[in-house]
């Protein structure tokens, strides 16, 4: 088991993989940061700005979460309508 454990990158082992997957994992907290600031937005009423977001965050992004994007945008648009 020991052994087993040893061959796994650690992403805050310094390495060629671990560093990758580190950076990798920053990346991608730094994407959800930003989409759970749009999503903010209309948790608090900002719909307009909110929607704004999300579509933006869509195009600087659309490989990201592309299912929960695409349903927060059609939530925002059913919210506005």
């Amino acid at each position: 088991e020991g052994q087993a454990k040893k061959n796994i990158a650690d992403p805050n082992e310094p390495g060629l993989k671990g560093d990758s997957k580190a950076a990798k994992a920053k990346k991608e907290l730094a994407y959800d940061n930003e989409l759970e600031a749009s999503i903010d937005q209309l948790s608090k009423g900002k719909l307009e700005e909110g929607l704004k977001g999300l579509e933006a965050f869509k195009l600087s992004h659309p490989k990201h979460r592309v299912e929960d994007v695409d349903k927060a945008i059609e939530g925002a648009k059913a919210m506005i309508a």
